[in-house]
Order: C-alpha cells, then sequence, then structure tokens
C-alpha cells in the first residue's frame, strides 16, 4: 500500500481532510508525505522535544486520539490553525517493524465525533500495511 492509497481510502470511509506520514529518527521526526501540502507541508522535521503529542507516539508507541478544541490546543503547537479548520479529531497512529519497534507515523485530521473505536482499528491495521513504503524511504535518507 502506498501513502496515496491509504490517504484516499482514509478520505473516502472517514472524511479525513489530510493524512502525513512521518518517518521517525533519534531526536525528531521527518515529514514523508501530506495528502495536501496547502494544510501540512509534504517536508520538514520537527523535533520530539518540541512536539507533546510526537513524543508520547515515541514513547508509548500506541494509537492516540485527541478530539474536541481543549484536547487539541493542550497538545499541538499549532491547535489553533487544526482548530480553526473544524477538523477536530487528530488520530495518530504507530507504524512498528515486524520487532515492534516503532518506525514511524501516520497522522490524520478528521471531522469531530466520526471516528469509533472500530474506525480506529480499521485504520490501525491499514497503517501498519505503510511499513514497506516506509523502510524503503529509511533506506535512500539513511
Amino acid at each position: 500500500m502506498t501513502f496515496e492509497d491509504f490517504a484516499q481510502f482514509a478520505a473516502a470511509q472517514y472524511g479525513c481532510r489530510c493524512t502525513t506520514v512521518l518517518l521517525h529518527h533519534s531526536d525528531d521526526a521527518e515529514r514523508l508525505y501530506s495528502s495536501d501540502p496547502d494544510f501540512v507541508s509534504p517536508v520538514g522535521r520537527k523535533r520530539f522535544a518540541d512536539a507533546p503529542a510526537m513524543a508520547q507516539m515515541k514513547a508509548q508507541a500506541q494509537p492516540q486520539k485527541f478530539e474536541g478544541e481543549a484536547e487539541i490546543l493542550a497538545m499541538f503547537r499549532e491547535g489553533q490553525k487544526l482548530v480553526d479548520t473544524g477538523f477536530l479529531c487528530l488520530l495518530n497512529l504507530p507504524i512498528k517493524d515486524e520487532s515492534a519497534t516503532l518506525q514511524g507515523q501516520v497522522n490524520l485530521a478528521m471531522p469531530e465525533g466520526t471516528l469509533g473505536e472500530d474506525g480506529v482499528a480499521i485504520l490501525s491495521s491499514r497503517a501498519q500495511l505503510l511499513l514497506p513504503e516506509m523502510l524503503r524511504e529509511r533506506a535512500t535518507r539513511g
């Protein structure tokens, strides 16, 4: 599965506004893909120390769902930009390798109230299918 395939599925099934894919490094994460480059740049890096949700993902390697204005403003430095879009459900999903080592994550911005536990499970399962593409990117980027 490609990053684009995943983004198209999330948009069609869950109304996802933007899907981003990040490759984890020791101190930061590198953006590999954005389905909406006008909303989130498809390139760039962010340090874990500067991003509470990303640091939490690195520490726990578990799906994260932030819903509603208060949760988003508390966890994201660019929270007001996210709130202003009206997409008030953010789902961050880990991508792990065969030894359960976290390689990166997929972040999705969706309408509030549209994603239940079943949706999280489906999207989590599909996100794991991105591992081969993520590992190819890691090999080319070093």
